[in-house]
């Protein structure tokens, strides 16, 4: 494989929301470019597969009769690694997930271990929304509601199939999880919509994306599922010693009800930004080329279910250097 890491982006959505049409298009818009897909479908056989147009068969991967999230996770590991030895050529990977798929353990993947980071970068999560049916789907299904969570571009797909109340409404919910990347289109068409090379996990995205947080948020709370927004920001250092053994103790014990977690973060100890960023039970907190400034501020947002404001404040402010 070439030297330099190959760039991955994962579509999520949940069931018929339009994934393989997406992806479709997203390969006649960059024709130019390597392609390798790794497609998932949940069963014994891979429907989908046959429906992917333009790409040659031998660079689509299938993984099958599993949710790429869960059972068939070692599998991924296997097809990235063999990837890796082959020397594969490509510009990008991409990678469409079952629509029952919570994406967060994927992209652990390629936040985790260095073999992986050295070969693969990821790019962006994109969730595909189905106008018609997600306010059903939001509320019914917790998968849906991490598909959101994980995701850094929402795509609302079917937008003639509803009115302007209705894409109102599913707007608004979207934007308490992402409040600058959403796009409208019919039939998954990507016309005009920025896919690849999105750099949404660079070091230096991230802290311009936190500055769209911040009041604390609620998305609409109708149901036992429902998630929240938390944004936290300080204008004094950690301590990082006592900063990476409290956000491993605490993502250990939250990660059901927080699965999501990212910020910009200072420390007593150094004079450099760094960038955290916690998917579920694991998380990365590494140094950026930026300097801290003297009105910098530590910022972290929280993503997740009953969220105690009041005691992430008290436990972080613990944490701070005096």
């Amino acid at each position: 494989m070439k030297s330099k890491s190959i760039s991955v982006t994962i579509i999520t959505g949940f069931l018929g929301s339009g994934k393989t049409t997406l992806l479709n298009n997203i390969i006649a818009t960059y024709n130019d470019k390597k392609i390798i897909v790794i497609e998932n479908e949940f069963g014994e056989t891979n429907i989908d597969k046959k429906l992917i147009s333009n790409v040659d068969s031998s660079k689509i991967i299938e993984l099958t009769n599993g949710c790429i999230c869960c059972s068939v996770k070692n599998e991924l590991g296997t097809v990235l690694n063999s990837l890796i030895i082959s020397g594969t050529e490509c510009d990008a990977l991409i990678i469409e997930t079952t629509g029952i798929a919570d994406p967060g353990s994927i992209i652990k993947m390629f936040l985790g271990g260095d073999r992986v980071n050295r070969y693969f970068k990821l790019d962006s999560v994109i969730c595909l929304i189905d106008a018609k049916n997600f306010l059903n789907s939001y509320k019914e299904y917790k998968e849906a509601q991490l598909q959101l969570i994980h995701s850094d571009l929402f795509i609302i797909n079917k937008i003639d199939l509803v009115n302007d109340n209705e894409l109102h409404k599913i707007e608004s919910i979207l934007k308490e999880f992402n409040k600058k990347e959403l796009c409208k289109t019919n039939f998954a068409k990507v016309d005009g919509i920025e896919i690849l090379e999105r750099n949404v996990y660079s070091k230096s995205k991230l802290s311009n994306e936190l500055i769209l947080y911040s009041e604390p948020v609620a998305v609409e709370k109708n149901h036992s599922q429902a998630f929240e927004t938390i944004h936290v920001s300080y204008k004094q250092n950690f301590k990082k010693r006592l900063f990476l053994f409290w956000i491993e103790q605490f993502i250990h014990l939250n990660s059901n009800n927080i699965p999501r977690i990212k910020g910009v973060v200072y420390f007593a100890e150094s004079d450099k930004q760094y960038v955290l960023q916690c998917v579920n039970d694991s998380f990365q907190l590494y140094e950026t080329d930026s300097y801290k400034e003297s009105d910098a501020l530590s910022e972290i947002v929280f993503i997740g279910r009953d969220i105690n404001n009041q005691l992430i404040n008290e436990a972080l402010e613990s944490l701070i250097s005096k």
